[in-house]
């Protein structure tokens, strides 16, 4: 690509950067109205369950905001609830199932029946998903919001509880609460992680499991392999927020092409290409090109996205986007032909337009 070009695309591309670009003024006061509510909610969670109270350790802040891959408005919000089961190192086990991305959590005998989480030793994470519910329902019941809430409301939205906090302007934040077990250490020994990735996070990695299992005891998903219904009821999937993290820590532009991604797809109306299945485009090539110097540095953001657009054309083609702590494992495995066949003529169509002028980056989106 010619200079002229690239530095014309280097424009186009900060301007509409610059058009999706939180607002600081927001930001802060949501972050605080939020603060207000954590601060003053978890609390009442330990006072209306000792269950809860026992387990609870910390609140994870993740999802796109804390990635810094928010687009548009700062009004979603993901938080995890840490967990730490009552058990010493040699009293529970964590295996992976047939090399998928869920494991089971089992603890070792004797344990006591009573705990009602537990079936047959098995942390059950339909029986941790009701408990939370519960949990939750009860603090709101008692819940007092500060001076800076008008009101709060509660609907399930999968593994999460979301919670609507209204501000007092009017205006909502959506918080998703989700109960997860924490795991400092990981071995994924087990797993097919591609060695790239293995070179850069290492084996052993903090891990959070998710109450979120297979969809179907007979579909086979995103997961590689069927399971029977017993077992489905068991399997935690498993979520490396801080490896994630480290992979696209500090390089250069590569949070903007996300961005871009994203934004792209919410223009196109993709909604079979979730968030977290670009930004795994982007990190796969992260990994595949850790060994060149410079290769995100924020006056190429023209060229890599480019590229991340080809990458993600032939991925869509091929149905498959394998997971990056997996290869196994593929993200988009319930695309249908057509939806593949639509999606990857029109990203080809795209990577043609940009090519033939620079400034069809503008026009695309």
């Amino acid at each position: 690509m010619k200079q002229q070009n690239r530095n014309s695309g280097i424009s186009i591309l900060n301007g509409i950067l610059g058009e999706i670009k939180l607002d600081p003024g927001l930001v802060k006061e949501n972050n605080e109205v939020l603060r207000d509510f954590l601060d003053t909610f978890v609390p009442e969670m330990e006072e209306v369950d000792e269950i809860f109270k026992c387990l609870y350790r910390y609140s994870y802040y993740t999802g796109s905001f804390y990635s810094d891959l928010r687009i548009y408005s700062p009004d979603e919000y993901d938080i995890n609830f840490v967990l730490d089961m009552p058990f010493e190192d040699h009293e529970f086990r964590i295996t992976f199932q047939q090399e998928s991305n869920f494991v089971t959590y089992r603890a070792i005998p004797p344990l006591q029946e009573s705990f009602y989480l537990f079936e047959n030793g098995f942390l059950i994470p339909e029986n941790v998903r009701n408990w939370f519910q519960s949990v939750v329902h009860k603090a709101l019941n008692s819940y007092r919001p500060p001076e800076t809430i008008q009101n709060v409301y509660v609907r399930e939205t999968g593994p999460a509880r979301t919670i609507t906090i209204v501000k007092n302007d009017g205006e909502t934040i959506d918080v998703d609460l989700v109960p997860v077990i924490g795991c400092m250490s990981l071995n994924m020994s087990r797993v097919k992680m591609d060695k790239r990735v293995k070179t850069i996070v290492g084996r052993n990695l903090e891990a959070f499991l998710i109450p979120k299992s297979p969809p179907s005891p007979y579909d086979r998903s995103n997961i590689g392999h069927y399971f029977d219904r017993t077992e489905v009821r068991r399997l935690w999937r498993c979520h490396f927020p801080q490896s994630e993290r480290y992979i696209i820590y500090q390089k250069g532009c590569a949070k903007s092409v996300i961005r871009l991604l994203k934004l792209l797809r919410d223009e196109e109306e993709w909604s079979v290409l979730a968030s977290y299945y670009l930004k795994t485009v982007v990190m796969w090539m992260i990994v595949e090109n850790s060994g060149t110097q410079d290769f995100w540095k924020e006056n190429k953001i023209v060229d890599r996205f480019l590229q991340a657009l080809k990458k993600l054309a032939k991925y869509v083609e091929r149905r498959k986007i394998p997971y990056i702590f997996n290869r196994n494992c593929n993200l988009i495995e319930k695309i249908s032909d057509q939806e593949a066949y639509d999606i990857s003529n029109r990203l080809n169509y795209f990577i043609r337009k940009i090519n033939q002028d620079i400034n069809n980056l503008e026009r695309i989106f």
